[in-house]
């Protein structure tokens, strides 16, 4: 609704520019960035173990090289896919692996199904029906799935039918936020406390089946990562350093962009838990970038015409973001002093 009253703006930043200047923007840029850098790390990372999972599992333990082998091997593709300077390009990757994807879930649903008949005289005792703490604890997780938000403005503005991209954009959140929940919660059912923090490694011993679905999972996060960087390469982009810097520009936008996907890499080889640390960076990047920013973008450009009610249902959201953020925060920093976070 913000970004219709600026016809002309084609991201999110442009738009924290003209609703709240150089300093907005400045704020803007570095959410966002910590934001879509974070959901890369968190996709290397479960691509890196899935790849070392199956290969350790189908070799009876022979070839288990570690997690960190194949981050530096997913680097390599993910550069050239990188290299695609447009949501339009990326969608030939995006749209396959998203089927791809659905299509596995709804595989994984059909085995927790069986699951749960199997165990269907067993005890209900184990169940943790709900946790208030762990829930706000792990606030920062969840805010990652909002963490396309960002991107939404940017794609938009390549959309073939910018009218009814917000319609089409609302009915496939509202259907993968349906199937997600579905999906968590028969998951859970179905293994209990035996399920895995990368859920699929709870199908063992794997069959060929779930080995189809976890090489399907592998490349929607390894077709997901340009998707989700390509935000943060334009904001680097349009930085005032980077367009002074004389070079060749696809030579220069080729070595910028792999520099960044090398330097994420890095991160990622350091990161001792990617659960935890899904949880620190969501609460500091994804709670600003999607939940706090765009209620202050809306009062900023509304306050004319904002009620009281909207006003209050604004200032609520941003309360529980800061809240779940502070919250998110001590528990995750509490469970790695108790060592709890292994």
């Amino acid at each position: 609704m913000v970004a219709q009253q600026y016809p002309d703006v084609k991201s999110y930043s442009d738009l924290g520019f003209r609703v709240f200047g150089h300093r907005g923007k400045l704020l803007v840029d570095i959410t966002i960035c910590v934001t879509q850098l974070a959901c890369c790390i968190a996709y290397q990372f479960f691509s890196a173990q899935s790849f070392d999972f199956i290969l350790c599992n189908y070799s009876d333990q022979v070839h288990c090289y570690g997690d960190k082998v194949y981050m530096l091997l997913i680097t390599i593709p993910v550069i050239f896919f990188s290299f695609m300077g447009s949501y339009k390009a990326l969608s030939y990757l995006s749209i396959p692996s998203l089927i791809i994807t659905i299509s596995g879930m709804i595989v994984i649903l059909i085995y927790s199904f069986n699951r749960i008949n199997e165990n269907y005289e067993t005890s209900k005792e184990d169940l943790n029906y709900f946790n208030i703490y762990a829930v706000l604890g792990r606030i920062g997780m969840v805010m990652h799935i909002f963490a396309g938000n960002p991107s939404v403005i940017n794609i938009q503005s390549e959309a073939r039918n910018q009218y009814h991209y917000p319609k089409i954009l609302r009915k496939a959140v509202l259907c993968l936020l349906v199937l997600f929940n579905v999906y968590g919660l028969l998951a859970y059912v179905a293994y209990r406390q035996g399920t895995q923090p990368i859920f699929i490694m709870s199908l063992v011993p794997l069959d060929k089946v779930i080995l189809l679905v976890f090489m399907g999972f592998c490349f929607n996060s390894m077709t997901s990562y340009p998707v989700q960087i390509l935000t943060a390469f334009q904001i680097v982009e349009k930085l005032e350093f980077y367009q002074n810097i004389k070079m060749h520009y696809y030579l220069k936008r080729c070595l910028s962009r792999a520099l960044i996907i090398i330097t994420v890499t890095g991160i990622c080889l350091i990161v001792p838990n990617f659960t935890d640390f899904l949880n620190i960076s969501g609460s500091v990047g994804a709670t600003f970038s999607c939940f706090i920013i765009p209620q202050l973008l809306y009062m900023k450009v509304f306050k004319g015409s904002i009620t009281k009610y909207q006003r209050v249902g604004c200032w609520m959201l941003i309360v529980f973001g800061i809240f779940g953020s502070i919250f998110s925060l001590s528990y995750t920093f509490s469970r790695i002093m108790k060592g709890d976070n292994k």
